[in-house]
């Protein structure tokens, strides 16, 4: 997918995710195939939905607020293991960040189309729990805009009971959006910069041919032509 469309994802996911926690609840299992729009000719057409809440489990108490019990059981593994992030490997419970990093890795892999931990040892959980944690943000956003390495860096730091700053990463991807629009205007005045020479250059081109139309039609009835 091209940078811009990933950069729009981006913002409308964070947005839902957002959603969801202020809810009470964590996804658990962000991917790609969880990511659809509306149904064709409606107006929700082109809005982005979240599906699949099958793993969505609480990260507060409804009643108390107050945040769940913290645990860890390394035998237990709740998501998708492409996507999923380090503390769901290792069986801890789920946070708001851990569907904050499972967005990340989706978003790298719509603009790559690949994560360095795919390949033959995908269902290895521990080698891809190893090669995610050797994995830079460098090294997996490298070449990409700095606003995905931002993110990926800000979520994967962020601590069980912190809340994101969901409009600071919004913000990350709006300069994207930005740059997109302004290099669109600049090609469009291009094109018609260059739209308006052609036109110029025919409409000259087409006197120059009436002109010498009218000069051999003198010369044919014998009328002396125009010094």
């Amino acid at each position: 997918m091209s940078i811009e469309i990933v950069a729009h994802i981006a913002m409308e996911a964070i947005s839902i995710l957002e959603n969801i926690h202020s809810k009470g609840f964590v996804h658990g299992d962000g991917k790609p195939e969880n990511f659809c729009l509306g149904p064709p000719g409606t107006y929700e057409e082109k809005k982005l939905f979240l599906v699949g809440l099958g793993l969505a489990t609480k990260w507060k108490d409804s009643s108390t607020s107050l945040l769940v019990q913290y645990d860890q059981r390394p035998d237990v593994f709740r998501g998708t293991v492409r996507y999923a992030s380090v503390h769901a490997h290792l069986g801890r419970t789920a946070s708001r960040s851990d569907d904050l990093e499972s967005l990340a890795y989706t978003l790298m892999f719509l603009l790559r189309g690949r994560l360095p931990w795919q390949g033959d040892h995908e269902q290895n959980k521990r080698y891809l729990f190893c090669k995610k944690m050797t994995t830079s943000p460098e090294d997996l956003c490298f070449l990409c805009p700095q606003a995905f390495k931002q993110f990926l860096e800000y979520v994967v730091n962020l601590k069980f009971d912190e809340e994101c700053n969901y409009a600071k990463c919004i913000s990350l991807f709006d300069g994207i959006i930005i740059l997109a629009i302004v290099m669109l205007i600049l090609v469009c005045l291009h094109v018609m910069k260059l739209m308006h020479q052609v036109a110029q250059k025919r409409g000259h081109l087409t006197m120059e041919e009436e002109d010498d139309k009218q000069s051999k039609k003198k010369l044919r009835l014998g009328m002396p032509a125009t010094q």
